[in-house]
């Protein structure tokens, strides 16, 4: 079974290389597309996980990290070569995203974005993608400004 299949039910996505959203089509995600990546998956003889989020499942190799430790891998990596300070941002808005809210809790300004249910390890939270846009907006100009000074 080939990308062509999975990707042939209209408003789904990949948006990353593991990471399929079908917010739009949720009915058809749910009975067409997920049993069609849990059949890939089955294929692959244990090399890949599925977890499943709000209207969002996230295809991973088996290993032992999660987001929060792919996170702090990277902040790790890139600290050295950035100038201090460095705002570091983790927004998510699924369940997937709880354990890298813990982990960076004191290293990042975590951001759930969503309804206020359930309740969050991230240290604020946006209501919606409008908010974030607004956030981040008002975080280039601050830059800009600091830039330019």
């Amino acid at each position: 079974m080939g990308g062509k299949t999975l990707l042939s039910i209209s408003g789904s996505a990949i948006v990353r290389p593991f990471e399929m959203l079908c917010r739009a089509v949720m009915i058809a995600c749910s009975t067409t597309l997920f049993p069609a990546v849990r059949a890939v998956i089955s294929e692959q003889g244990g090399r890949l996980k599925i977890f499943h989020g709000s209207k969002v499942i996230e295809v991973l190799p088996q290993v032992a990290w999660t987001k929060g430790e792919c996170a702090q891998w990277i902040q790790e990596r890139l600290r050295a070569s950035l100038p201090e300070p460095a705002l570091w941002l983790y927004l998510g808005d699924d369940w997937t995203d709880e354990h890298a809210f813990e982990v960076l809790s004191g290293q990042a300004l975590t951001i759930r974005v969503g309804d206020v249910v359930p309740a969050s390890k991230a240290a604020y939270r946006l209501n919606d993608v409008a908010e974030v846009h607004q956030l981040l907006t008002l975080l280039a100009d601050g830059v800009t400004v600091e830039s330019q000074a």
